[in-house]
């Protein structure tokens, strides 16, 4: 049963940082971003991957799930994708 707590908890943390993600992309970075609608969702990501990290490496937080996400290729490749695309617009 734990571990369906942990899904839900993962998945409050993923609708919270899509929310974050948004209101910081409409209300800082709009100037930036203003031809590209789909960087909220890069933004939204880096910070999900940001939280895992240092919930991961800082705090040393041991969990099945956190150790399957940093360990996944997806997570990396999703990752390196979306700062690509948050950064590509300055190049």
């Amino acid at each position: 049963m734990a571990l369906w707590k942990e899904y839900f908890i993962t998945l409050i943390e993923i609708i919270s940082f899509l929310i974050v993600g948004f209101l910081l992309t409409e209300l800082v970075f709009s100037n930036f971003y203003e031809s590209v609608d789909s960087v909220w969702i890069s933004i939204s990501f880096i910070l999900f991957s940001l939280y895992t990290l240092f919930k991961v490496y800082v705090l040393s937080k041991k969990s099945l799930l956190l150790n399957d996400r940093v360990t996944s290729l997806a997570f990396w490749g999703i990752f390196i994708w979306s700062v690509y695309s948050v950064s590509s617009p300055f190049v």
